[in-house]
């Protein structure tokens, strides 16, 4: 996993070897389902850590 941050807007990125998951979806079709599936369930996660995250930080202001 990669981690890119930009301090100056307070952005964070990652990314992931399942980036590639369309790459994968056109050469090797069932590969490629499952991970478009878990591309999909691992960007919920994060949405969902994320808003956890700006949560917490509104609560103690």
């Amino acid at each position: 996993m990669k981690i890119t941050t930009n301090p100056e807007i307070g952005k964070v990125s990652t990314e992931t070897c399942l980036d590639s998951a369309v790459l994968y979806l056109i050469f090797c079709f069932p590969i490629g389902i499952y991970m478009m599936m878990k591309k999909q369930k691992v960007k919920k996660f994060e949405s969902e850590i994320i808003a956890g995250i700006k949560n917490i930080l509104t609560e103690d202001q």
